[in-house]
């Protein structure tokens, strides 16, 4: 009985993941560009803010 519950608790954990990881890859997919060009441009935004104040510096 107790070993029945465990089981069905699990395999409801299982399909509650793997339905939660479907949905973050079609979340990543669909939005995967976007968040990359983002990225892309904080961290040229950094680099470019860096090099600024090192020049200011020297």
């Amino acid at each position: 009985m107790i070993k029945l519950t465990l089981l069905q608790s699990t395999s409801k954990h299982v399909g509650d993941t793997m339905s939660v990881t479907s949905l973050i890859a079609g979340y990543k997919t669909q939005h995967v560009v976007f968040i990359a060009t983002v990225i892309f441009i904080f961290i040229l935004i950094t680099i470019v803010a860096i090099r600024d104040q090192k020049n200011k510096v020297s």
